[in-house]
């Protein structure tokens, strides 16, 4: 079949045109729907940075806020380890004086009577003990005795005499003193003492 186009010319050439105008026309709308799909892919794409972003940024707070509590903590702990340290060093400076007396009670033989417990300095660690003894031999066994119990350090016997009353009217006794230190620090030695 073949078609005859009896349409006047300036038809025919308006008729061209619409035809022209309608493909460009659709060009022109693919060519729009190809920019909206691609705006919307980099919308899409920007929102996902965005939200990435966002997500690093709130786990670097996260760590930040890690990392400060950790280093809290270990100045907390490190804190607390002085403070302990230190309480440790104050309690191990001071002298437990009824553990100290207990044990001179118990070191003290049947033939010694105590007569004064005298603190020498201010450091409290050196003590002189004023007694009497029936014989030299008495006064010597409570030096050992006192030396023995590892709470008494450089015991040093300072003097002994002739005179002191022993008992109930005996007379003759041996009236002595004895130094001593409660902890073992060598820098209060003295010249010739013993443990």
């Amino acid at each position: 079949m073949i078609r005859l186009n009896l349409l006047p010319p300036d038809i025919k050439s308006e008729i061209e045109y619409a035809k022209k105008n309608a493909k460009m026309i659709n060009n022109l709308a693919y060519v729009l729907c190809i920019l909206a799909l691609l705006a919307g892919f980099f919308v899409i794409v920007a929102a996902i940075i965005s939200g990435e972003r966002n997500l690093y940024a709130t786990e670097k707070d996260a760590t930040t806020k890690l990392v400060e509590t950790k280093t809290t903590i270990k100045d907390s702990a490190n804190d607390l380890a002085t403070r302990l340290s230190l309480i440790k060093k104050i309690k191990s400076s001071r002298t437990n004086w009824n553990e100290l007396l207990t044990n001179i009670a118990e070191s003290t033989p049947p033939g010694v009577r105590l007569q004064s417990i005298e603190i020498l300095n201010t450091s409290k660690n050196r003590s002189t003990i004023t007694g009497i003894a029936k014989t030299d031999r008495d006064i010597v066994i409570f030096k050992d005795l006192l030396a023995n119990t590892d709470k008494f350090y450089f015991i040093d016997l300072e003097n002994i005499t002739e005179g002191g009353m022993t008992g109930a009217g005996q007379a003759n006794g041996k009236v002595f003193m004895l130094t001593f230190t409660t902890n073992k620090v060598a820098d209060q030695l003295k010249a010739g003492t013993t443990k």
